[in-house]
């Protein structure tokens, strides 16, 4: 086990997101907590991720995580697989099987190149369980409030899986969590009052 505790991040002015994600990682390295050893050890990672997280930081968490699923838009849900981790285990052969018109955009291409490319398997659309180093970029994976729908449903929408997994998560924290200085360009300009509010929690209300 780490012989310290892991830091908390507020989304402080002067905290960097990155460097305090890669002090988390580290943290669990040292506390013996290996994301790809099972779902367990994963949902562990997410528990603790989540009560680090205080003030703004945990504004932006409650607001755009908790209590959503996950959609990859530019997946179609007549694949015939029963959900992501059958999605996952697909082999080249098995993935060209799968109808073309059910990839979009990014996805669309990558699919049609999988004759050609015989080391484009499943996983080049949903990652394995890595943690730290998802890619959900080709699906365009995103929290979503939509309702779950499976891969084998075939209503012809996006397939959304239940839920927001860890990898999702730091996914989604290392690209897309607004930073004091980025929101502050954002805002800056006098039609909009901030007033006392720090900028996520004024960025929430908008």
């Amino acid at each position: 086990m780490a012989g310290y505790a892991p830091k908390k991040f507020r989304e402080a002015s002067g905290e960097d997101p990155e460097l305090w994600l890669q002090e988390f990682r580290q943290w669990c390295e040292s506390a013996g907590l290996d994301p790809t050893a099972n779902a367990r050890t994963r949902v562990r990672i997410h528990g603790i991720f989540e009560t680090l997280l205080e003030d703004d930081a945990r504004d932006w968490y409650e607001i755009h995580i908790k209590g959503k699923n996950w959609e990859c838009v530019n997946l179609l849900d007549n694949t015939g697989m029963a959900n992501l981790a059958a999605f996952n285990a697909l082999n080249n052969g098995a993935i060209q099987a799968v109808a073309a018109n059910q990839f979009c955009e990014g996805a669309g291409v990558l699919h049609g190149q999988a004759a050609a490319v015989n080391t484009i398997t499943s996983a080049n659309f949903i990652p394995d369980h890595t943690v730290w180093d998802e890619d959900w970029l080709i699906v365009e994976g995103h929290p979503t409030d939509i309702a779950v729908n499976n891969p084998n449903a075939n209503n012809g929408d996006t397939i959304v899986a239940p839920g927001i997994r860890i990898g999702q998560l730091i996914y989604r924290f290392k690209h897309y969590f607004p930073t004091i200085t980025s929101e502050k360009s954002k805002f800056a300009f006098n039609a909009i009052v901030q007033g006392s509010d720090t900028v996520s929690r004024f960025y929430s209300k908008l």
